[in-house]
């Protein structure tokens, strides 16, 4: 039994229950039968369960790809037992070639099992208000198809958490349990709390990847750094992601894009950083409250109107992807020769953005599927080669 929560403000609870035989079927628990089973319900038991309702499975996103789902109603009875029958997790792991073929169009998150060669930076960013941490990491399967992955928040955390303690001679495999296809892009994602992150798992099934990657020669030998960073020409090597501004707007689905566009202006009016407050743990205490001292620290965050043969929005770039780009820090770029604007004087290099072209990945959140059309940019570059393979890579494919 794996248990996934929404967030909502009707409560609801959703159940992806296994029987002896490894089928799989969704159950949804919604209102004020929440409280009662999620307390007496563990996920990994087993139970009988009795008196619940069947009906279609409809939603857009399903946990399995059975057409059929059980809803719990207050009076479902559940009933606790032990059964050696069951395997606390069963995989039914689908080729990386039948993902690429599939897109997200089945509807189902699925399981995969590759090894882990590529794994990017911590990435942060906003979602409704909202600090959001992710990871890219990118698998290959045993017939040497690749995929990439984004995990977020505690997802992400696993994977700095086990990158730093991982040995840098020792393959990784990894096991994807209950992961989101995302067809716009070919890749995947955890789908919301439900999914499960696992790596080098003691079971056949790794053991018989691995000897199987290994009789190949796909077993990568490459080691993987504990730093977790990523370049450019692994953010823009998709060639699939190529996505127009009008295409962004109208998708509704929360994710990733790489857009080709044309900063037109430069919001001078909204200022290029904004201030933050910092507790200095290494000052004297205040003389004021006996506390620890606060500095302000100036931080990016700069509005671009972008467009290209579509449309045009609003891209916003942060300080962890301006950083990046400029190459400074916005309290270093205050000692930066300043060119005037019509509003606000701005440091050169930022001026400079105005009338160039690039490559942006923008991040779509929760906020801009009720029609906020600002988009926070993650990266971007100019760069004229990266930007022809990455352009000629999408038109050839």
């Amino acid at each position: 039994m794996n248990s996934i929560h929404s967030s909502r403000a009707i409560p609801k609870m959703g159940l992806l229950l296994l029987d002896e035989h490894g089928s799989r079927i969704e159950a949804c628990i919604k209102g004020v039968a929440v409280q009662k089973f999620d307390t007496i319900m563990k996920e990994g038991d087993c139970y009988v369960i009795s008196n619940c309702r069947l009906a279609r499975n409809v939603d857009w996103t399903r946990l399995s790809d059975n057409k059929f789902k059980l809803n719990f109603i207050c009076s479902t009875n559940i009933e606790s037992i032990l059964s050696t029958k069951l395997a606390e997790y069963r995989y039914d792991f689908v080729p990386f070639e039948e993902v690429v073929g599939r897109g997200n169009k089945n509807c189902y998150v699925i399981d995969v099992i590759g090894q882990l060669i590529s794994v990017s930076h911590v990435i942060k960013g906003l979602s409704g208000g909202t600090e959001t941490t992710s990871i890219n990491i990118v698998l290959k399967d045993k017939k040497n198809h690749k995929l990439t992955c984004t995990l977020w928040d505690k997802y992400a955390e696993e994977v700095k958490s086990f990158m730093l303690n991982h040995n840098e001679e020792d393959h990784v495999i990894v096991i994807l349990h209950l992961t989101k296809i995302h067809d716009r892009d070919i890749s995947l994602s955890n789908y919301m709390t439900a999914s499960r992150l696992i790596f080098n798992h003691d079971i056949p099934e790794v053991y018989s990847f691995m000897n199987i990657m290994i009789d190949a020669g796909n077993l990568t030998s490459q080691r993987l750094t504990k730093h977790l960073e990523t370049s450019l020409d692994d953010v823009f090597s998709n060639p699939f992601g190529l996505k127009s501004i009008q295409y962004v707007k109208e998708v509704k689905e929360e994710g990733r894009f790489v857009i080709f566009g044309t900063v037109d202006r430069i919001d001078e009016e909204k200022g290029w950083f904004y201030e933050t407050s910092v507790t200095r743990r290494d000052g004297p205490l205040c003389h004021i409250c006996s506390g620890l001292p606060k500095v302000t620290i100036p931080r990016y965050k700069i509005e671009l109107e972008v467009s290209d043969k579509s449309s045009s929005t609003t891209f916003v770039l942060y300080d962890d992807a301006a950083t990046k780009f400029i190459d400074k820090t916005a309290f270093d770029s205050w000692g930066d020769d300043i060119t005037g604007g019509q509003h606000e004087p701005i440091p050169k290099k930022i001026a400079s953005l105005l009338n160039g072209s690039f490559l942006f990945e923008v991040h779509k959140s929760g906020i801009n599927l009720i029609g906020n059309h600002k988009y926070s940019i993650m990266h971007l570059t100019s760069k004229e080669d990266l930007i022809s393979k990455f352009i000629s890579s999408n038109f050839s494919s």
